[in-house]
């Protein structure tokens, strides 16, 4: 059992199942108030834990998919810097489905050549995938910089 002063609970796991006991005044839990956090009921307590776990959480550096920017996150599906990048994101991956850039045999393809390329150097690296790539050169002719940056950038 975990004792979380900080938000007047202690958590516990019991029979798979996460449950939160209220503290005390002493700060003992008070095993006969189970509640299981997952169920709707107890939205709040399963968004202070989250956000308690949060701040245990150290930042790591993290390379923005759409321009390159190194930034810290403490979560570790963040791909995107900014809201501006996160809308850019958005619209890259639509034009990617759109084109057929994005299914399975082309991204299999793709990622065998992925660290040879370098996102600073679009140009060179569009060159190497249309030599590299022939079956795919459609596809490739089809992408932008802007397109290319992430796709190398959300595969390396």
């Amino acid at each position: 059992m975990l004792v979380l002063k900080e938000l007047d609970y202690a958590i516990d796991a019991k029979n798979e199942q996460l449950l939160a006991y209220p503290l005390d005044a002493s700060g003992h839990p008070i095993l006969s108030k189970a509640i299981q956090i997952n169920s709707i009921e107890n939205e709040l307590i399963s968004h202070e834990l989250r956000k308690f776990l949060q701040v245990l959480t150290i930042p790591q550096l993290r390379v923005c998919h759409v321009c390159g920017i190194t930034f810290e996150s403490k979560r570790s599906s963040k791909t995107t810097h900014d809201n501006t990048c996160r809308s850019t994101k958005r619209h890259i991956t639509n034009k990617l489905r759109s084109i057929g850039a994005d299914n399975k045999e082309f991204m299999t393809e793709f990622g065998l050549h992925v660290n040879a390329l370098n996102a600073n150097a679009i140009e060179r690296a569009k060159d190497y995938l249309l030599k590299n790539m022939e079956s795919y050169k459609a596809v490739i002719q089809a992408l932008t910089q802007r397109d290319l940056k992430y796709l190398i950038l959300s595969n390396q």
